[in-house]
């Protein structure tokens, strides 16, 4: 039965679009095919909108040539015969930096309280992950989130890597992750901390103006926000390290 469901959800028809949220940029999605149609409601449910667009991905898989072929820059790619409905989240994920610059795409796990947001950054292994199954009361995503300036502020935007809802909270601190038998903390000078975070950004490599606005929005980040190293245990009493800390 498995097998003639997904054959019939491989059947073409018309084109049809989903239009994606990613802070305050909307990619748009185009496939005949309704199993990636499918699979692409199932990966960003909670974030669609019906904002227009910003970045344009048409799927053509009868088309030949590369399995993604970017068109013009980052606002138009094109998927062709090969491609797989997967890989529409590593084009968002190449094509952000540079579409939201001068705001930064951070490695990292947001966190709130309702009313103040914390990004806790790092690696993979350094405990994002952990750290939002630990509070999943308070983890708003899980492994990207947008920083953008707001006023005098910095804001964090939730985006849809890999366990997230929308949302968006004002910043008011950073913690820079690490395993631990225990809990601790160590507030980083400013200068360290734009040090220690940029290994944390996606940077927009490929635009020298995006590039530079995002170093302003980082070192403008590690001046105003505080910035921790957070040490923590397998244990949700963690929070109280975070929530305390500012």
């Amino acid at each position: 039965m498995l097998d003639l469901a997904l054959e019939s959800a491989k059947a073409s028809g018309p084109a049809t679009r989903l239009r994606v949220g990613l802070g305050d940029t909307v990619a748009e999605l185009h496939t005949p095919d309704a199993l990636w149609l499918t699979t692409l409601k199932e990966r960003f449910q909670g974030f669609f909108t019906e904002a227009p667009p910003h970045l344009v991905l048409r799927h053509q898989p009868d088309r030949a040539g590369p399995p993604v072929e970017h068109l013009t820059s980052c606002t138009e790619v094109r998927l062709n015969a090969g491609a797989r409905a997967e890989l529409v989240d590593g084009v968002l994920r190449t094509a952000l930096p540079e579409l939201t610059a001068p705001s930064l795409v951070a490695h990292c796990t947001l966190l709130t309280d309702g009313t103040r947001g914390f990004l806790c950054c790092g690696p993979s292994g350094a405990g994002k992950s952990t750290l939002a199954a630990l509070l999943p009361e308070h983890a708003l995503c899980d492994e990207l989130a947008l920083v953008r300036t707001v006023g005098n502020g910095f804001e964090g935007v939730s985006l849809p890597y890999w366990i997230a809802r929308p949302g968006r909270v004002p910043l008011a601190g950073v913690f820079l992750l690490e395993h631990a038998p225990e809990h601790r903390r160590q507030r980083l000078t400013p200068a360290a901390a734009a040090r220690a975070l940029r290994s944390n950004i996606y940077w927009p490599t490929h635009n020298t103006t995006a590039l530079r606005g995002a170093f302003a929005t980082l070192t403008c980040l590690a001046a105003l926000v505080p910035v921790w190293r957070l040490g923590f245990a397998r244990d949700p009493s963690v929070w109280r390290t975070i929530a305390k800390a500012v």
